[in-house]
């Protein structure tokens, strides 16, 4: 990616606006997690973790969404929560 030489750019102002974009997306992620399955999964299961029909077995993924105000079908939180970045995170 190219750097922008504009003098008025300011890239970290951008940068700096999606960390907390980010933080405030997933501040209360751990609420919905599932420790007990991962654990068990993680003990018992050769498979990758990071396999997305995997995610409902240790996130719960609706709640939330549904915690985010984001549950509709195609909004930004659905699309969001079918990434592969979001399912290695979790």
């Amino acid at each position: 990616m190219q750097e922008v030489e504009h003098p008025d750019f300011q890239g970290y102002l951008i940068r700096d606006s999606f960390y907390e974009f980010m933080l405030t997306l997933m501040k209360n992620y751990r609420k919905f997690w599932k420790a007990h399955k991962y654990k068990e999964m993680k003990e018992n299961s050769s498979m990758s973790l990071t396999e997305p029909q995997l995610l409902n077995d240790i996130f719960r993924v609706q709640d939330f969404l549904s915690d985010l105000g984001m549950s509709k079908v195609g909004s930004f939180g659905y699309k969001f929560t079918e990434g592969t970045i979001f399912t290695a995170f979790i």
